[in-house]
């Protein structure tokens, strides 16, 4: 769904782990802004932020952030930092800051 009902940031995760398996990056790092996953405290924005950070060659980033632009679920990419390995490797990192959004 584009837009779901409510934040499911489970699914999302769920959907960020199956493009991680398929690009073969590695994840270092993940963090939510604004997100508690209790239900006693729903997030009523209708958005919540994430950051992340994936480690692999050029050709697994650039799959993953294809991937990542393709979802169905809309999801804005704010930011993304790439850097490459000094000691001669072929591996980059990439810090990535966005945005997913869903109805109240």
């Amino acid at each position: 769904q584009a837009l779901p009902q409510t934040a499911d940031a489970t699914r999302f995760m769920g959907q960020i782990q199956t493009l991680l398996s398929q690009s073969g990056v590695t994840l270092l790092g993940v963090s939510y802004g604004g997100l508690t996953l209790s239900s006693a405290t729903p997030i009523e924005k209708g958005m919540f932020t994430f950051s992340m950070q994936v480690q692999g060659t050029f050709s697994e980033i650039n799959a993953f952030l294809t991937g990542l632009t393709a979802f169905e679920r809309i999801a804005v990419l704010n930011a993304i930092s790439i850097t490459k390995q000094t000691t001669g490797g072929t591996t980059m990192t990439v810090a990535i800051e966005g945005a997913t959004y869903f109805k109240k």
